[in-house]
């Protein structure tokens, strides 16, 4: 009876000790771990400066796995200018199925559209089908969507920046109506655009002119006369966009009277002497 009993427990032994090696293993020697590349693109005019852009992975769960430096289930990164930047690393130890949410906080610059995409990420922790351990399976899609993605791109387009330039027209003496002139935008030293007129009144403005060309220099915008008026002479203020014409024609002093009238007093004057002086030659005859 007893012989019977211990084949029994021997049994029942072997059998749990099947069961157990057959189980799916639930630990792994070494954790295993996710890195999610993140890429930044810029189009249109982005700044020479490189700016600074905030990457956030969230966690659907606080107790989630997380990069280290993680708090409360919120990691943040910076990536500097167009570049490419892993998420650090994410280490699991247990089955189970994460979630989080990876997406870009938008900056300050007013002339850039920031992309607002968010991304969805599935981690599906699971054991490995020849036992040796845990494996992990990504799913990366973009909110809304089902299509799969390898890493997370964002794409920020910037506009040109544009300023308004005015030329000032300044009178000084002169008739009190005025020539029509016409002024020459100038950018860098060269004509730029049409030539513009000038009746009646005394500026002009150009708008949305590039302020700086692609290498980020600004340009300088002047302005010049093209034709200069009769009896008027021109002159530049300092940064080249205020036009003055000064009058410089020379005047006869005023008398009171025209010159033609004050020749024909100053001749009827002579006449009249010339014949008192005569007639008094005879007299004395």
């Amino acid at each position: 009876m007893r012989k019977k009993y211990s084949k029994i427990i021997m049994t029942l032994l072997i059998f749990t000790m099947s069961l157990t090696l057959l189980a799916p293993v639930a630990f792994a020697e070494g954790e295993p771990s996710i890195e999610i590349p993140v890429t930044v693109k810029l189009s249109g005019w982005p700044p020479t400066d490189d700016e600074d852009y905030k990457i956030v992975l969230k966690s659907d769960n606080p107790d989630y796995p997380m990069p280290a430096g993680s708090v409360d289930g919120v990691y943040s990164m910076i990536i500097t200018g167009a570049n490419t930047v892993k998420l650090p690393e994410i280490k699991y130890s247990s089955l189970g199925v994460y979630t989080y949410t990876i997406y870009q906080e938008p900056g300050s610059n007013k002339l850039a559209s920031y992309d607002d995409t968010r991304y969805n990420l599935v981690v599906y922790v699971t054991n490995a089908e020849d036992g040796s351990g845990l494996e992990t399976t990504v799913i990366l899609y973009k909110l809304g969507e089902t299509e799969k993605y390898d890493g997370v791109v964002f794409e920020n387009e910037y506009e040109k920046e544009t300023i308004d330039v005015t030329a000032t027209k300044v009178w000084v003496s002169g008739p009190p109506v005025k020539p029509v002139i016409q002024l020459q935008l100038y950018r860098d030293g060269e004509a730029y655009g049409e030539v513009v007129e000038l009746d009646g009144v005394t500026s002009y403005t150009w708008q949305d002119l590039d302020k700086t060309d692609a290498e980020g220099k600004e340009y300088v915008y002047t302005v010049q006369e093209t034709v200069v008026p009769n009896d008027y002479e021109v002159s530049y203020s300092e940064d080249g966009l205020t036009v003055t014409n000064t009058w410089v024609k020379a005047e006869l002093p005023k008398t009171g009277m025209g010159s033609s009238t004050s020749l024909l007093v100053t001749g009827m004057g002579l006449l009249m002497v010339t014949v008192y002086l005569g007639f008094k030659r005879r007299r004395d005859d």
